[in-house]
């Protein structure tokens, strides 16, 4: 469980950020008096958590990743370049 929260949490770290926040203000707005606080995170929480199941039923299912495009053809060119050679004077040694 721990394991996918984490992998969940970066993947997705701004909704990830927006439950904790909302969840965390649900949980001070229900142990105080203050019942707009936990509402204020309620609805955080859902807003969040229905934006992101909308983000997932968006997403296609794995498409095939497109071929590479090749800007050179496969075959040599008709020109070669010429066979570079160092004088025998240059060579170091």
């Amino acid at each position: 469980m721990l394991r996918s929260l984490k992998t969940l949490y970066r993947r997705e770290p701004l909704i990830s950020c927006l439950i904790l926040a909302g969840a965390v203000n649900m949980v001070i707005g229900s142990t105080t008096p203050s019942w707009s606080l936990f509402a204020l995170g309620l609805t955080t929480v859902g807003i969040t958590a229905g934006a992101r199941w909308l983000q997932a039923q968006r997403r296609p299912a794995d498409l095939p990743e497109p071929a590479p495009q090749y800007f050179l053809t496969s075959e040599s060119s008709q020109s070669s370049l010429p066979m570079l050679s160092v004088p025998p004077n240059r060579r170091r040694s």
